[in-house]
């Protein structure tokens, strides 16, 4: 394990040097692992896209030829990633329930002296920019104007803190809090 984990044999004898992938893939097997899963996020994107992969799959081939059982394998492709980027929240204090808080979904610059802001991207690009639409509804501002806005809710942080739209003008969400936490760059909306 990278995390100094410790790790044992299928024997119960502590290891202590590197073990080959098609070792571990074997001792999976033989434990009666029946599905592998690719977490294909992780693909190596400087080779030819699930050439990791393509390795770990003739290892897993070449144990099938082996022996007599057979295990399956899961790719788990990845959606966008929505992220919040030049987040600013003040002094850095958790959001409080009813503060005001404002999304940036276009590519605008925030003023310097913005605070309790953050840009929503997708993959790492302005999210007007990356999504097409919502619902057949071409950007965020024309979407909430066909809504009730107080209907129109967000999770960031992993669902840590939740927002209420209020407000929409020119790409920019302005939302109240109502739900807390602290929020950082890099946190999925």
């Amino acid at each position: 394990g990278g995390n100094g984990d410790t790790l044992f044999d299928p024997d119960g004898n502590k290891i202590s040097k590197r073990i080959s992938h098609g070792q571990l893939l074997t001792w999976f097997i033989d434990a009666g692992a029946d599905v592998f899963r690719f977490n294909m996020s992780f693909a190596d994107k400087s080779k030819t896209y699930g050439a990791n992969e393509k390795t770990y799959l003739d290892r897993l081939k070449a144990n099938k030829d082996q022996k007599a059982r057979k295990v399956s394998v899961l790719g788990d492709l990845p959606g966008p990633k929505l992220r919040l980027s030049e987040v600013r929240a003040g002094t850095g204090v958790s959001l409080k329930e009813n503060q005001s808080f404002f999304l940036y979904f276009g590519s605008q610059p925030i003023p310097d002296d913005a605070d309790y802001c953050a840009r929503v991207t997708v993959n790492g690009k302005p999210f007007e920019g990356e999504v097409q639409s919502i619902d057949d509804v071409s950007d965020i501002g024309a979407y909430m104007r066909s809504k009730d806005t107080s209907l129109i809710k967000f999770a960031i942080g992993d669902g840590q803190v939740r927002l209420a739209a209020l407000d929409e003008e020119e790409g920019v969400v302005q939302c109240k809090i109502t739900k807390g936490e602290r929020i950082t760059e890099g946190k999925k909306s």
